[in-house]
């Protein structure tokens, strides 16, 4: 009887002892054994879900580590009617990441808060990046809180540090009207046709260009069938280099005669009105530019129409093809020359960084998510983005399935085999893509030419770098 009553007592004192762990446990917020161990069904968009299909490789492979089901919306983030149709509609997913502002969201109720402390518990990974960068605790927090959230805020690695837009030329183009670039050129690709140059063009020897590409036959086809450049509307991926020659961008508070204002009620900005309207009557700008679409306007500059555009150096990467620089490409025999911003008549340009920091983009969760479900969300968001091996496989893939590597392993770019794309039946990018990225994964990203062109924006372009009024002393 004495052996069992210490028996029995020393089995109470592990229960109570129990007990008093489970209850640590609770006040501390940590995470139980087996934090999946209810199952959850979790609607979901993201980029690339356009013509996503159920239960593809990506989903699979979250749903099998999470004990989730995930239902993915079909919906092309990049067209805004599909976007608003699917909020107005009440068709708001769970979460993820969709590109309306926090404040537009909470007005219209779709979205419900997000409680640091659940942040904290539960999404540790994340926690730490945002430790590293605290700006990122006092983004998008709700109206008179101080720790509830109206959406996660992405974050790109090093993105104020670059320089967002350059200019590309038809190098072959130049050759034929017999204009020269200023310095040097440096090849950096295998066949002779992508070429950088350290030194940018003048105002007054953008315009000599244009008029050239539009008068001179610069294709050598004996059809006066060019002209210097097109458009899509006010659309910063043409703008930008030449937005740079007057002193300003396409968005952020500049600086005239001492007073802070919006770029679009400046001198500035009616002195490059008047530049614009000239190469417009001068025929030099395509004149359908105000009626097209961003891809309509690749579209003309693959054709052998226009000669020069603004273009973002990330674009060098094969994925790319239907933009511009590499469309340029599709022309037998042509080439192209990738220059700094252009100056203006005081001898500055430039254009604004990627962002102006590294906090980009938001991700919400739906109103009518409870906190036990918000749980495994955040587990999912941590997960997706922060988790060694995920964060490469959800964009990638599987080695020899969906991508070769173009050089040595995890030190050069990994390159989808033919017939693989991003989203569709793979899910590749449809996760995490490029919404949260560190430096490594970014520059991991970079194939050879791209990581050469890179080099420049990312380091000695960086003096070309416009940032609005006072932003410069926040860096």
């Amino acid at each position: 009887m004495i052996v069992g009553l210490a028996g029995c007592v020393k089995t109470i004192s592990e229960k109570e002892q129990d007990d008093g762990k489970e209850e640590e446990a609770s006040q501390t917020g940590a995470i139980p054994e087996d934090p999946y161990a209810k199952k959850f069904e979790i609607s979901w968009v993201s980029w690339a879900c356009g013509d996503i299909e159920q239960d593809n490789w990506a989903a699979k492979k979250l749903e099998e580590k999470l004990n989730i089901k995930l239902v993915t919306k079909k919906v092309d983030l990049a067209q805004s009617q599909q976007v608003d149709l699917m909020l107005a509609s009440g068709e708001m997913p769970d979460c993820g990441w969709i590109g309306r502002s926090p404040e537009k969201m909470d007005e219209q109720g779709l979205i419900r808060t997000i409680p640091k402390d659940l942040i904290t518990r539960y999404a540790p990974n994340y926690v730490r990046l945002l430790d590293s960068d605290p700006i990122g605790w006092k983004l998008n927090l709700a109206e008179g809180k101080e720790d509830e959230y109206l959406c996660l805020s992405g974050y790109r690695a090093g993105d104020k540090d670059v320089l967002s837009f350059t200019s590309v030329y038809r190098l072959d183009w130049l050759e034929n009207v017999g204009i020269s670039p200023n310095g040097s050129l440096e090849q950096i690709d295998n066949d002779g046709r992508i070429f950088i140059v350290q030194n940018p063009f003048t105002q007054e020897q953008f315009v000599s260009i244009m008029e050239a590409f539009t008068k001179n036959d610069p294709d050598k086809n004996g059809k006066d069938d060019t002209y210097g450049m097109t458009a899509a509307g006010r659309d910063a991926f043409y703008w930008n280099p030449i937005f740079g020659m007057f002193g300003f961008q396409d968005t952020g508070i500049v600086e005239e005669n001492g007073n802070a204002a919006e770029f679009y009620v400046t001198n500035r900005y009616k002195e490059f009105l008047k530049f614009a309207n000239n190469l417009y009557k001068e025929g030099f700008l395509d004149t359908e530019f105000a009626t097209l679409n961003r891809q309509k306007a690749w579209e003309k500059i693959a054709s052998n129409k226009a000669g020069y555009s603004g273009i973002t150096v990330g674009w060098l990467n094969s994925g790319f093809k239907t933009r511009p620089p590499l469309n340029m490409l599709q022309n037998e025999g042509a080439k192209i020359l990738i220059t700094p911003p252009e100056t203006g008549l005081n001898g500055k340009g430039g254009t604004r960084p990627y962002s102006f920091m590294n906090y980009a983009y938001y991700f919400y969760v739906a109103k009518e998510v409870d906190d036990e479900k918000l749980v495994r969300i955040l587990q999912l968001f941590d997960y997706a983005n922060f988790d060694k091996d995920a964060k490469f496989f959800l964009r990638y893939g599987e080695e020899g399935v969906h991508f070769e590597w173009s050089g040595k392993p995890y030190e050069s770019a990994p390159i989808l085999k033919e017939g693989i794309k991003t989203g569709s039946n793979t899910g590749l990018g449809s996760y995490n893509s490029n919404y949260i990225t560190d430096l490594d994964i970014k520059k991991l990203s970079w194939e050879e030419t791209t990581a050469k062109a890179q080099k420049y924006a990312w380091n000695e372009w960086q003096k070309h770098l416009l940032k609005p009024y006072k932003m410069g002393k926040l860096h």
